[in-house]
């Protein structure tokens, strides 16, 4: 993952839709990605550009944030508006960047039927790419 791979060059922007930033907030890597959306205001559907933070702790994701333009978003997800999380986190160097792996599994075991079913283990197998 290249460094601020989220960036604007001569008013036209690149590859935001297929990039990520990399950044780290007290020891956490954060996987800070933009989105585009849509949201309906007075039966109007308007572009909003999402900027969401993944992995770190759930309290983390209080740093997500939604712009109506691209440039303010990516200004935002790169750290570069002087916004909260641009003063919480740096970017992070590749050392810093968790290892490339594949979706984890998830095995549960169940007993009873119907509304009386309870889950009574749920095991975590994470798998590499």
């Amino acid at each position: 993952m290249p460094a601020a791979p989220n960036t604007l060059l001569n008013g036209e922007t690149t590859n935001w839709r297929k990039r990520a930033t990399g950044l780290t907030k007290e020891g956490r890597f954060l996987y800070v990605m933009v989105q585009l959306g849509q949201q309906e205001v007075d039966g109007k559907k308007q572009k909003r550009y999402y900027v969401q933070v993944h992995l770190g702790l759930p309290a983390d994701r209080s740093l997500n944030a939604d712009f109506d333009n691209l440039p303010d978003a990516l200004a935002y997800a790169n750290g570069e508006d002087g916004s909260a999380l641009a003063s919480s986190t740096h970017l992070a160097s590749p050392d810093q960047m968790p290892e490339d792996r594949g979706a984890d599994i998830f095995v549960s075991g169940f007993t009873g039927q119907g509304s009386n079913r309870r889950n009574n283990f749920t095991v975590r197998l994470p798998t590499k790419i």
